[in-house]
């Protein structure tokens, strides 16, 4: 008599809030319920683990999405996780899962908590544990928002890179970070502040900057949005802003970090940008048709519109439009030159062309084709990294199944140890951000080629086109 082994699949989780409690690293989740699995006679299929990332969504659980999938194709019987809250924090994710694992057939346990899904007693005590696992997520969310509000009024600096200031926690040896002025880059932020007191605008600012050899936090560039950031951050007169996307609130730093701009200097600033935030009212409603697909023959940014006004000794008022460098427009000349095209030269030009084209169909065929073939090549390309970065993710778990040997062989310290496994989390990020891109463009194209009949349909459609 044979008899039927239930085919189980493993899911497990840590996310950052997590990894500081004993009990459910990856490791002591996965041994836990293999045992439970032997115990009960059940045969381990699969594991998924997604490390490092939150339950507070399905987004970007790379992992999750796989095992549903896998659980559409009936590649298992049963799911098992430690407990509801490594599966989702969110209840009312909690409850889609599972109800997407039950309509594929797939039944959910949790090896510590006894409930059983099948029945109401189970169903309701199933909705008591979700309902406390999003409690205990949003608990832990506010304790975090509330330390994090504690560092910013006693004047402690809660990360994120800033020009003029340096992090020097770890040089003072002590666990709250602060900041210390970097004199050279304080330098061009009150260069910065000055200049915008004198009466330049952001866009004059940006290349004078640029022109005179200065660069970003980051090495980059300046643009008039990171010249508009410096000037709207309130740290620069001994402040904290924290939490600004949700709310913010400014406090002095009681002295443990020296103001770069002075309190006039700043209430200056602060008082023009204010005059100036107004925005006037809109003049031009013209249309740049080829906006997006023309690009600097030199950077190879992607030229933008641009138009100018002139006054006719009549009196009348003439606008010209011209598409011109990206880079230039917001960066300045030291960075691009304009290598401006008038707009409605190039225009006419393309649209001629494209009428030609729809006019001798031996020709939009073989344009049709050109379409198709690159579109068959840019596929096969993103199949080809997304096997790349598949292969490079294995790689990722190899060598940190290598480390991790290393330590227990006492052949490397816990120093080096957590030095080598963050560098691995970061690599890791990267590629599954990178494969989760690729996977979604790869949903979006079709391996149909366009059909010429559709694009000459299509093109004779357009009033564009048929404008003489």
């Amino acid at each position: 008599m044979n008899i039927e082994v239930t085919r189980v699949a493993l899911y497990v989780r840590v996310s950052t809030e997590d990894q500081a409690e004993q009990g459910f690293s990856i490791p002591a989740q996965l041994e836990n319920l293999r045992a439970h699995c032997r115990q009960s006679g059940k045969l381990v299929v699969e594991e998924y683990v997604d490390e490092g990332i939150s339950g507070k969504s399905m987004t970007g659980r790379l992992q999750l999405q796989r095992l549903l999938a896998d659980a559409q194709a009936r590649k298992f019987d049963e799911v098992l996780v430690w407990k509801t809250s490594r599966l989702a924090r969110n209840q009312r994710d909690l409850l889609f899962m599972v109800d997407t694992l039950e309509r594929c057939g797939v039944a959910f346990r949790s090896a510590t908590e006894p409930f059983e899904t099948a029945t109401p007693a189970g169903r309701l005590l199933f909705g008591l544990l979700s309902s406390i696992g999003e409690f205990e997520r949003n608990t832990i969310v506010e304790n975090v928002k509330m330390g994090m509000n504690q560092r910013a009024k006693g004047g402690q600096w809660n990360g994120g890179r800033v020009l003029g200031y340096a992090s020097v926690s770890e040089v003072a040896g002590r666990e709250e970070t602060v900041l210390t002025v970097v004199p050279d880059e304080a330098a061009v932020v009150r260069h910065t502040f000055e200049l915008y007191a004198g009466g330049k605008g952001l866009k004059a600012i940006t290349t004078q900057l640029n022109r005179e050899g200065y660069k970003t936090k980051t090495g980059n560039a300046f643009s008039p949005q990171a010249v508009g950031l410096i000037l709207d951050n309130p740290i620069y007169v001994g402040k904290i802003r924290y939490g600004s996307h949700r709310d913010w609130s400014s406090k002095r730093r009681r002295g443990k970090t020296e103001p770069i701009v002075s309190p006039e200097l700043w209430a200056q600033v602060e008082a023009l940008r204010k005059r100036k935030s107004t925005r006037p009212s809109r003049t031009f409603d013209g249309q740049y048709l080829l906006t997006g697909l023309m690009r600097c023959p030199i950077c190879r940014a992607t030229m933008v519109a641009s138009r100018t006004k002139n006054r006719l000794k009549d009196g009348s008022l003439v606008i010209r439009r011209y598409y011109v460098c990206g880079n230039h427009r917001n960066k300045g000349a030291t960075v691009c030159h304009a290598h401006g095209v008038n707009a409605d030269t190039i225009e006419a030009a393309v649209m001629a062309r494209i009428r030609a084209a729809v006019e001798r169909p031996k020709v939009l065929r073989d344009v049709v084709r050109r379409i198709n073939d690159r579109r068959q090549r840019r596929l096969e390309l993103m199949r080809r990294e997304l096997e790349a970065v598949q292969k490079a993710l294995e790689k990722n778990d190899v060598r940190k199944r290598k480390y991790l040997s290393l330590y227990e062989e006492d052949a490397i310290d816990r120093g080096e140890l957590v030095a080598h496994i963050e560098e691995l989390k970061a690599e890791r990020a990267s590629l599954e951000r990178r494969k989760a891109e690729i996977e979604g463009e790869l949903r979006l194209c079709s391996d149909e080629p366009v059909p010429y009949d559709v694009v000459r349909q299509a093109l004779g459609q357009s009033p564009e086109l048929n404008q003489q």
